[in-house]
């Protein structure tokens, strides 16, 4: 089954917000481990924001597939 142009570029432009809040969300929890050894929890309570941020977009990506 082919895709008409619009729906392939949908679906792939969907595939790549995908991929890159996945990279994002590696980099948040990378940056909350720094915080947390660090002992700065103004930062990581901050950073815990971001990820559940990040963590909503993708359940919303999700849900447009």
């Amino acid at each position: 089954m082919s895709l008409s142009p619009p729906q392939y570029f949908y679906t792939i432009e969907l595939q790549a917000i995908e991929e890159q809040l996945i990279r994002s969300m590696h980099r948040v929890d990378l940056l909350r481990e720094k915080a947390m050894k660090r002992n700065d929890v103004q930062a990581a309570d901050q950073i815990g924001h971001l990820r559940r941020v990040i963590h909503v977009a993708q359940r919303r990506v999700d849900r447009l597939k």
